[in-house]
C-alpha cells in the first residue's frame, strides 16, 4: 500500500515538474520572440530618414556627403528663415504631440555650425497649449545623396538625413527631451558636378525645401515618452495617418481638432450637434470621409502657426 501511494505521489510530482518545464520553456520562447521582434522593428524616425519622396525608380544616386558638408553651411536652411524669402521674418514650425495629436510649435532662435561641419548647435522654444519652454541641443547631419536621371535639373533632389536632440530646461515644469530623425529635401540650381552649390531660396514652399523632424518627446520627470513630429509647412503626416483628412489642403480630423481651433466650448457643442443632425450647410464647413469628420484650416478660428507672435517674446 505504501509503495502504491509512493508511486502515485512520485507520478504527480513528475507531472507537476513536467508542466513547469513546458510552461517555462514556452515563456522563454515568448520572451525571446518579443525581444527579437522589438529589436527588429524600426522606429518612425528611422523609417522617415530611410524613405525618400520625390525620387523616381530609375534615378541614379551619388553620395555627396563629403563635398556638401565641407563646402556648404546649412545654418540658414536649418533655421526658420529658410525657405521663406530672405526678407521675411522667421516663423515657427508646426507639429503634433502625443497620441491625441495636440498642436505643438517649435521655433529655433539660434542655429550655429560647430567645429564639426556636420554638427549644428540649436537654441529654441517649444509651445504646447500656451506653455512655452526653452531648449538647447544639436542637429547632426549624417549623409547627403544626390538623386538624378534623364530629367530637367529643377526636379533633381538632394536628400540629407541626420538626427536631432533638443533638451528643454529642467527647471521648466513639464519639460523633456525632443529626439529623433531629421530629413531635408532640397533642390540644387546648378549641377553639383560643377563643384558649386546653389539652392533655390525662392522656390515655392512645397518645392523648395522640406524639413521634417520625426521622433519622440521624453519627460524629465516621469520618463514617459510621447510621439512628436514637426516641420516646415506640412510636416510628415504619414506617421499620424488619420490626422489630416485633406488631399491638396489640410483638413484636421475632428477628434484631434480641439487644440487646433479657437472655438468656444459652446461652439464645439454646436459643431457636434450639427454632425449629429446631419446639418453641413451652416456654420463651419464640416468635411466628411467614409468614417471621419474634419475641419478645414481655412476656418477663421484656425490657430495658424506663429499666432500671437509668441516666439518673439
Amino acid at each position: 500500500m505504501i509503495s502504491k501511494n509512493l508511486s502515485h505521489t512520485l507520478f504527480h510530482i513528475s507531472e507537476y515538474w513536467l508542466h513547469r518545464f513546458i510552461f517555462n520553456s514556452l515563456m522563454f520562447c515568448f520572451f525571446f520572440f518579443s525581444i527579437s521582434l522589438a529589436y527588429g522593428q524600426k522606429s518612425n524616425s528611422e523609417i522617415w530618414t530611410e524613405e525618400h519622396e520625390f525620387i523616381e525608380e530609375n534615378d541614379q544616386k551619388r553620395d555627396v556627403s563629403s563635398f556638401l558638408f565641407s563646402k556648404y553651411n546649412f545654418k540658414n536652411m536649418l533655421s526658420n528663415s529658410y525657405p521663406n524669402y530672405q526678407n521675411d521674418p522667421a516663423m515657427p514650425m508646426n507639429g503634433i504631440f502625443g497620441k491625441d495629436y495636440e498642436k505643438i510649435e517649435i521655433f529655433f532662435t539660434e542655429v550655429s555650425q560647430s567645429e564639426n561641419p556636420q554638427h549644428y548647435m540649436v537654441e529654441g522654444k517649444s509651445n504646447l497649449k500656451g506653455v512655452i519652454c526653452k531648449f538647447k541641443g544639436m542637429i547632426k547631419l549624417d549623409k547627403a545623396d544626390l538623386y538624378y536621371g534623364d530629367r530637367e535639373l529643377e526636379v533633381q533632389r538632394i536628400i540629407i538625413k541626420g538626427t536631432y536632440k533638443f533638451e528643454e530646461l529642467r527647471s521648466e515644469p513639464n519639460s523633456g527631451i525632443f529626439q529623433g530623425g531629421i530629413k531635408i529635401i532640397c533642390i540644387p540650381l546648378v549641377p553639383i558636378t560643377e563643384q558649386k552649390i546653389v539652392f533655390d531660396l525662392n522656390a515655392p514652399q512645397e518645392e523648395g525645401v522640406i524639413r521634417g523632424f520625426v521622433g519622440t518627446w521624453t519627460s524629465h520627470q516621469s520618463s514617459k515618452q510621447k510621439k512628436c513630429l514637426f516641420g516646415f509647412y506640412r510636416f510628415p503626416y504619414k506617421f499620424a495617418p488619420d490626422f489630416d483628412l485633406g488631399a491638396g489642403e489640410s483638413v484636421i480630423n475632428l477628434k484631434y481638432a480641439k487644440t487646433w481651433f479657437d472655438y468656444t466650448p459652446k461652439e464645439w457643442k454646436q459643431i457636434y450637434q450639427k454632425i449629429k443632425n446631419g446639418d453641413f450647410d451652416s456654420g463651419p464647413h464640416i468635411y466628411q470621409t467614409d468614417k471621419d469628420y474634419g475641419i478645414h484650416i481655412n476656418e477663421p478660428v484656425y490657430k495658424y502657426v506663429g499666432k500671437d507672435e509668441w516666439y518673439l517674446r
